[in-house]
């Protein structure tokens, strides 16, 4: 089966107008950023760094997110740590939709897992009755891509429990928390006991060139983290982390910003969505929704490109044929809901 990256090089072929299908945000890095990495280059920040991250970064991050400076990890993005794990784990558990890159990094190193289905009648809320001891691994990711939702603290309690019970590490992918327009606790409120914290830089400050992410967990498995990131990327590159240091000073004005601008896309969408009778939950946080069509949103998809407009397949997060991913990530959100009416009359 083909993956979603040959389908989004299979888009970039057609080059649409308009691009709903990549998870990339549409804003630009800012210009203070853009400053502070060229003078990171010209002050020479252009040489192995520790694997663990330069000192300064890792303080910062220890002191946003309180905990110690041995407790933070810098990566090569958020995918890195996402892999480590995999690579660590003897049989992890899924949540469905979800990021396509859990399931392949375990399907790629041959580790056993299990998918936890979700539902639109449910609004995509899990059930973790099928976990047990036999995990070691449980991947979450809220506010999720693709739905956009965010999982009710009494949920979060539960799983946490049950990791705790059965000795399974709980990775947390939270790199949307900045963007959040309902109330959002995070795993790090709970007293879970095996806790693996993935943040980015790459969708809060549209970093995503920069490769550049961070794990927050024990010292114990900071250590592990940083041994397979010894053996196989050395380190992260000097001058972006130079450029991320800035970037979380700027981190409230660009937060505000950055939501305002999805704030006003999403509530077009929505409303674009409700005109024309296409279901959908609302987007609770990040900048996906998951609406519910008739037809299959392959052909669905197939036929929105000759349109000019991109999005992705449900088929690629799971076994939903008939939902598709749009990303808010154009100012042009109005104008792709109608040519998204006018392909639904045409299959319908």
């Amino acid at each position: 089966m083909r993956t979603m990256y040959d389908y989004i090089e299979k888009i970039r072929q057609y080059n649409p107008e308009i691009r709903l299908d990549i998870g990339q945000p549409d804003l630009a890095v800012d210009q203070r950023v853009i400053e502070a990495t060229v003078e990171a280059l010209r002050a020479g920040k252009t040489r192995y760094t520790s694997a663990y991250g330069i000192t300064p970064l890792r303080e910062a991050l220890a002191e946003i997110h309180n905990v110690s400076t041995d407790q933070v990890l810098i990566t090569v993005g958020g995918k890195l740590p996402i892999y480590a794990a995999t690579y660590l784990c003897n049989k992890a558990a899924v949540i469905h939709p979800g990021w396509p890159a859990y399931e392949e990094n375990l399907e790629f190193l041959k580790k056993p897992y299990h998918t936890i289905h979700t539902t639109f009648e449910d609004k995509f809320s899990p059930s973790f009755e099928s976990l047990d001891s036999t995990f070691d691994l449980m991947f979450t990711n809220y506010p999720n891509n693709p739905t956009g939702t965010i999982l009710a603290p009494s949920k979060m309690k539960e799983l946490v429990d049950l990791c705790n019970d059965y000795h399974i590490t709980l990775l947390a992918d939270e790199i949307y928390s900045f963007l959040v327009y309902d109330d959002f606790v995070s795993f790090t409120e709970f007293d879970c006991e095996d806790l693996i914290y993935i943040g980015s830089f790459s969708k809060r400050f549209s970093m995503t060139g920069y490769r550049l992410g961070y794990v927050i967990s024990s010292s114990e498995w900071i250590r592990r983290l940083e041994d397979f990131q010894v053996h196989t990327i050395t380190c992260s590159v000097e001058f972006a982390q130079w450029a991320a240091l800035k970037a979380l000073t700027l981190r409230d004005e660009t937060d505000r910003k950055a939501k305002e601008i999805y704030l006003k896309r999403k509530k077009v969408v929505e409303k674009g969505l409700a005109d024309n009778g296409i279901p959908f939950v609302p987007c609770q946080g990040a900048f996906y929704l998951f609406p519910k069509i008739p037809v299959n949103s392959e052909l669905f998809g197939e036929e929105l490109l000759k349109e000019g407009v991109s999005v992705i397949p449900g088929v690629f997060f799971g076994d939903y044929r008939n939902h598709f991913r749009l990303s808010l990530v154009s100012d042009r959100m109005e104008e792709a809901i109608n040519r998204m009416k006018t392909v639904l009359e045409r299959l319908t």
